[in-house]
């Protein structure tokens, strides 16, 4: 990563989402992932911390992200023999060049409300490509929280980027666009629980995540975070702000 890449991992991403990181290389060990050959995907991993974690014990990892993500982060994942592959999540065919039922686990972290085409789709392509037993863990964000609830009461945004999603072109010159500053769309548990079920996956693993204490956060924010009282709510649907899931294909 880049020196402002490095800065924002340890300053923010790090210290507000990793026990998020360990939970998801947690529930990837669900899978076929401690055998020699196992493959896992990393699609839309940057800046590639887990990746590189994988892959120093052992596993074939294949990160994927926008040529963008990849060309800032291409040098460490080189060093760290982790293929990076361009992808585009909004295109009819999300993994042309992966074969069916040939990999073992899949890592699919706060990506899924960035999905703007068919998020349905998606995640009945990296059906596809699993294999059986193999473990997909996805994390997005909860929007039953009373932080929303507070926010539509005054008449605030409820989600990321609504300026940014009306001025912004999704598909020009023949491409989709992604951004990641916009959430398009962001899912209750309940909705998320059933598309799981109607593609056939197996939920095994499941919580309400908490985001830790980063420096850029507003100083009220964490003297409330630092109280003892919220450590026994944080982990709720009304106060957590991430959602966590575990699926098997069977």
């Amino acid at each position: 990563m880049n020196g402002g890449a490095n800065g924002w991992f340890h300053e923010q991403l790090w210290p507000e989402n990793h026990e998020r990181f360990i939970w998801m290389l947690e529930s990837l060990g669900r899978s076929q992932t401690h055998s020699p050959n196992a493959h896992v995907l990393d699609i839309g991993g940057y800046p590639g911390f887990l990746s590189r974690v994988l892959k120093s014990k052992g596993v074939k990892v294949t990160l994927f992200d926008s040529e963008e993500a990849l060309q800032d982060i291409g040098e460490s994942l080189r060093a760290a023999g982790v293929e990076g592959k361009p992808v585009s999540l909004n295109e009819a065919e999300v993994l042309p060049g992966v074969k069916t039922g040939s990999v073992d686990g899949i890592l699919f972290g706060e990506v899924f409300e960035h999905l703007l085409n068919c998020p349905y789709g998606v995640l009945k392509e990296f059906k596809r490509v699993l294999k059986v037993g193999g473990v997909m863990v996805l994390t997005t964000p909860n929007p039953s929280t009373l932080m929303n609830l507070w926010r539509l009461a005054v008449d605030r945004p409820l989600m990321r980027g609504g300026k940014e999603f009306a001025t912004m072109p999704k598909y020009e010159s023949g491409q989709w666009i992604t951004y990641a500053e916009i959430h398009y769309r962001e899912y209750t548990a309940d909705e998320m629980r059933r598309m799981f079920e109607d593609l056939g996956f197996e939920i095994v693993g499941f919580s309400y995540m908490p985001r830790g204490l980063g420096k850029n956060q507003p100083l009220s924010r964490r003297i409330i975070k630092r109280l003892p009282l919220w450590s026994l709510f944080n982990r709720t649907r009304m106060l957590a702000p991430t959602q966590c899931w575990a699926v098997v294909k069977r």
